[in-house]
């Protein structure tokens, strides 16, 4: 990659981070955000200021060797159009970052489960002693960019979101993981097709030497599995040939035990099937076993996805912030057995809701809802009987109500199913708010 002028459009924490990249590099490069605000955030200033950087106030007739646009930009803008109209390459950080280190990346992806999985697998190599970074869409966690300036690793495991395949022409991982994929995203991609069009993507430019390790229980990726050109390597907790699968209680892989499936820390069924495809890749990149089960054994998940926060007077505290759509918030559900008091309701994103209604109605004691689409939570979940629901106007009136409905043995369990943009900025700071209450209210 050896391109002059560069032109990056959102200044986020993987565009700073490209932007040092590139200047390190002898690049010029070119700097915008839609927010003019943007530019006064002080941990830009020293970005800013330095030579080779040029903040711009527009980008309309722009010309440059490449333009690098933020996954959270669509396409359909118009500064988007405009620069394919001039003739700029528009890609992601994710395409250029593969340009640089080419076929060490393992790339995983799907609906759900996509954080869990990428740090599980990037333990599991720093575990077994490899050069490895782990990152890209994680959040929290390191931009595939800041990886660049470091010395080069043997594995760049990464987190990618169907708005980073969006703008990936030559993209090819050594391994792609597919996790799962149910609808969501469709206030960006409009159609269900185009949304499982680009899921599949990430198999795209793979040769029948690299692996897509994919889940062997989704119709959907199934369905879809002769157009892939790698080596298919299965993952399933009902398909009883997968490669890796659970039998008679016990992790495999190709018929090889690992691990009880009772010694994961992470609870639900849905993480069992996420420690599946991580053993599936990891053990594709031939990681010992040992590393593989230490990493198992003793990861007891990330913030905001079924986090446990506190219990008080006998009642189990969870955070899922992290829970944004509803085919997510259904295995949320799932996961456990006791009684639940669910806290759920936020931005709609169009996506269907009919499976997840039922299954509150089935295994919730009472639902508490809040954010903007509380009213038709409420309506569709009257409309097939369930009468113990409570919409409420703000996270605090919700766990005030949920801390007394709950008995001891409960779970109060805060799983959206949506968007946090009604109230917050993301579902970290989301989910930050729970665990302030809960902490507040809960003493």
């Amino acid at each position: 990659m050896n391109e002059k002028k560069v032109l990056i459009y959102g200044l986020g924490r993987s565009g700073m981070s490209l932007a040092w990249y590139l200047l390190s590099r002898g690049a010029e490069v070119f700097v915008y955000d839609d927010d003019p605000n943007a530019y006064s955030r002080p941990e830009l200033q020293t970005l800013l200021k330095s030579e080779g950087v040029h903040p711009m106030i527009g980008i309309v007739g722009i010309k440059a060797d490449v333009a690098i646009i933020s996954p959270g930009i669509p396409d359909d803008k118009p500064a988007v159009k405009d620069l394919r109209w001039s003739r700029n390459r528009v890609i992601d950080e994710l395409e250029y970052g593969f340009e640089v280190v080419g076929k060490k990346i393992i790339a995983v992806t799907g609906t759900n489960g996509k954080s869990t999985v990428t740090t599980l697998l990037g333990e599991m190599l720093k575990a077994d002693g490899r050069s490895s970074f782990y990152g890209g869409n994680l959040a929290p966690g390191r931009p595939f960019s800041s990886a660049l300036m470091e010395p080069p690793k043997e594995f760049y495991c990464l987190e990618v979101s169907s708005f980073q395949l969006e703008r990936c022409e030559k993209f090819a991982p050594r391994v792609a993981v597919l996790l799962n994929i149910s609808p969501d995203h469709l206030d960006r991609h409009k159609r269900m097709e185009r949304y499982v069009e680009l899921k599949l993507s990430v198999f795209r430019n793979q040769a029948p030497d690299d692996y897509a390790v994919v889940n062997g229980d989704d119709e959907t990726i199934m369905k879809n599995r002769a157009a892939i050109p790698a080596t298919v390597v299965t993952f399933a907790l009902a398909n009883p040939s997968a490669d890796a699968r659970v039998e008679s209680g016990v992790l495999q892989f190709r018929g090889e035990n690992l691990m009880p499936a009772t010694e994961l820390q992470l609870p639900g069924r849905h993480n069992v099937a996420n420690a599946l495809a991580a053993l599936a890749a990891a053990k594709l990149l031939n990681v010992k076993n040992e590393s593989i089960v230490q990493v198992l054994r003793t990861f007891k998940g990330l913030e905001h996805r079924l986090e446990s926060v506190k219990e008080f007077n006998g009642v189990r505290y969870i955070n899922n912030s992290m829970c944004t759509n509803p085919a997510a918030a259904v295995h949320s559900l799932l996961a456990f057995d006791a009684p639940v008091i669910l806290i759920t309701g936020g931005r709609e994103k169009n996506l269907p809701i009919t499976e997840y209604v039922r299954t509150i109605a089935e295994r919730a004691k009472a639902a508490i809802l809040v954010g903007e689409n509380r009213r038709f939570l409420a309506e569709s979940l009257k409309k097939i009987g369930f009468a113990r629901l409570f919409p409420l106007d703000g996270l605090e009136n919700a766990l005030r109500k949920a801390k007394e409905l709950a008995q001891p043995g409960d779970v109060v369990l805060f799983s959206p199913g949506f968007a946090s943009f009604d109230a917050y900025k993301s579902f970290q700071e989301r989910g930050q708010a729970f665990k302030n209450a809960v902490r507040e209210i809960c003493q």
